[in-house]
Formats: C-alpha cells, sequence, structure tokens
C-alpha cells in the first residue's frame, strides 16, 4: 500500500511557483489520481519557501482516501486539523482547516455534530472515495508574515499526514529575538519515581535512534483516577533549545544537574468531530553537557496528566498524539475509564 509520501511524490508534486497557479481543473484530475491509488490515509504538500515581502498566501494541497464507513464515521470537514509547528520558535498552533468561521460557529466549537444520525448499514458504505482540497495556511493559522521556518502536518482523528518544512522569509531575512524558555514545569526534588520527572524512568520508552516514542498509564485507583505520560526523544537540537544563561537543577539528595537544552513537548488529544485537539506543551530539560546547535542530544520525560484528563468527557475514544521539533508522533488510542 502507498504512503503519504508516495502520494507527495506522485500526485502533490508541484514547484513552489506552481502552488500558486493549480485550477480547480486540475484539482479534480488530481482526485481521480488519487482515487486510483492504493492509499488509505491523508497527505499534504505545499511551497518549500515563500518570500513574505512578494506573496500574501501560503497555499497548501491536502488529500484524502478513504472507504465509505471511515468517511461516515469521521467526515473530513469537520475532522481536518492543521496542525502548525514554528520551529524558529517552539510554538505549536492549531485550526481546523476546511470550515468556515461561520460553521464554526454555527457548530458552537467543538461541539460534535449530529452524533444521533443512525449509521446506515456497511453494504451502503462500501466504496472509496478520494478528495483534495486547497488551502491558504496563512489564513488558517493567522501566521505571522516574517521570517521563520515551520512544520505542518494535518490530522484526521486517528489518522495522520506526512510532515511538510516551509521556510518564510521576508526582505530582510531577520531574525525574530527569541525570549529564554522557562522549564515547565519543574521537576520533582526527589525525582525517581516522582512526578514531573525528565531522568529516565523505569516506564521510559527505549529510546529511538531519531525522533520520540511515548506511553500513556491511566489506571482508576479506589475511584480516583492516575494517568500518566512517558517519553524518550533523541534528535539534533536547534539553537532555540539551548538556555541562555546557563541553569542547573539540584535534587534532594544533593545531585546536581546542568540543563543543557530545553524541548517544546506538546501532547494533542483529538475526539471525532473536533475542530482543534485540547493540547497542552511542556518545556522540558535536557541535562548533561551543553550542545552546541546541530548535536544530537536525547531527553525523557514522565509526567502526570491526570488533572489534564479529567476535563475529557468520558465514554468517548480519544487519539493522543506527541509534538515536539517538527515531528508528529502517535496516535495511541485512549478510552477513558
Amino acid at each position: 500500500m502507498a504512503t503519504s509520501q508516495d502520494v507527495v511524490n506522485k500526485i502533490l508534486n508541484f514547484s513552489d511557483q506552481e502552488f500558486f497557479g493549480l485550477t480547480e481543473q486540475k484539482i479534480l484530475a488530481m482526485e481521480d489520481q488519487l482515487l486510483d491509488m492504493d492509499f488509505s490515509g491523508v497527505a499534504i504538500n505545499c511551497p518549500k519557501q515563500v518570500f513574505t515581502d512578494q506573496l500574501d498566501r501560503l497555499p497548501m494541497l491536502v488529500g484524502i482516501r478513504c472507504d465509505g464507513e471511515r468517511d461516515w464515521d469521521y467526515p473530513f470537514p469537520d475532522n481536518c486539523v492543521l496542525v502548525g509547528m514554528n520551529l524558529t520558535e517552539g510554538s505549536v498552533w492549531f485550526n481546523n482547516a476546511l470550515l468556515t468561521e461561520k460553521d464554526v460557529e454555527s457548530r458552537g466549537g467543538n461541539s460534535p455534530v449530529d452524533e444521533d444520525l443512525a449509521k446506515p448499514p456497511l453494504e451502503e458504505l462500501e466504496g472509496d472515495g478520494a478528495q483534495i482540497c486547497a488551502i491558504d495556511v496563512r489564513t488558517c493559522l493567522k501566521l505571522n508574515w516574517q521570517s521563520s521556518t515551520w512544520a505542518f502536518a494535518v490530522l484526521h482523528f486517528d489518522w495522520s499526514s506526512n510532515v511538510t518544512q516551509v521556510y518564510l522569509k521576508d526582505a530582510d531575512n531577520a531574525k525574530p529575538t527569541i525570549s529564554p524558555r522557562p522549564v515547565k514545569p519543574l521537576p520533582h526534588p526527589k525525582a525517581g519515581s516522582n512526578l514531573p520527572n525528565y531522568q529516565p524512568h523505569p516506564l521510559s520508552p527505549a529510546m529511538p535512534a531519531n525522533g520520540s516514542e511515548f506511553r500513556l498509564q491511566v489506571v482508576e485507583k479506589e475511584g480516583e483516577l492516575f494517568a500518566a505520560i512517558y517519553g524518550s526523544f533523541r534528535f539534533r537540537f536547534k539553537d532555540v533549545y539551548i538556555p541562555e544563561p546557563k541553569l542547573k537543577h539540584a535534587f534532594a539528595d544533593g545531585n546536581t544537574l546542568l540543563v543543557s537544552a530545553i524541548v517544546p513537548v506538546t501532547l494533542a488529544i483529538l475526539a471525532p468531530n473536533w475542530l482543534v485537539p485540547m493540547h497542552v506543551t511542556w518545556n522540558v530539560p535536557i541535562y548533561g553537557p551543553m550542545l552546541n546547535p546541530g548535536e544530537k542530544g536525547e531527553g525523557h520525560f514522565a509526567l502526570n496528566i491526570g488533572n489534564f484528563l479529567q476535563q475529557l468527557p468520558q465514554a468517548h475514544r480519544y487519539a493522543v498524539y506527541i509534538l515536539t521539533d517538527g515531528g508528529v508522533y502517535g496516535p495511541q488510542e485512549l478510552i477513558m475509564p
């Protein structure tokens, strides 16, 4: 079966200039090509460089191919979440990519739509369909139109597209001033099995060769919810991760660790028909010798997320993602006890 990147290479592959001149007829022809592919999923592509003093939009093609049952369960317009990760300063942005502001207002935000409609028999949902939409990322995410590097993806509930990077370049190519990022939340002073903890934990996933891995722990004990997330990651650090001035964390056992980097990690949780995920960002300290930008480093996080999950409606199935360093990891399924 083809991958999202195969769809990009074979169908959504255009020069930066060509993206600004795509016609409706061309997009319809691409939909026919997508329907003929052995593919189930979401794929995106857009220009790799945009000069902000010459152009006022950032076009993106979003393509999906799925069967009729998935289309019924997760209608594309209601489940097309655009994710923008600003790699220059570390923030993450979300918005529904296809609904108008009027559509969103009429729905009442993240409220599910038409959940009481009876699902047709499966034989009526047989067959596959394909759709390709052209959107303007700048308008959708209200991007600051200045020099910056972005990574974009689209989440279709428990499907994630490929990630594509874009460099916005203004006339001066001036780098924005980045404020130091404080560690959040601070580590538990006793470390060990106590949370938050940013050292290797017995439940930490194996360290990946590159990227991030995470696992969830959700249990109900004597009527109370305990939930935690454990993660490990390894990648080349960016200059925005390096703290200035230098920082150290002191622990109750007398151990003092040097913070060599502070990496933003975003937890995003989606339910069917949510316009945007519930999300929270942590600033995770990395301990060890100071690193130069471009050097590979690795880190861990173990965090209590019980209070965060208690905000979720029960009796729902959720898709859980981790977003960090321009990557999308997951999803993992979460069913609230």
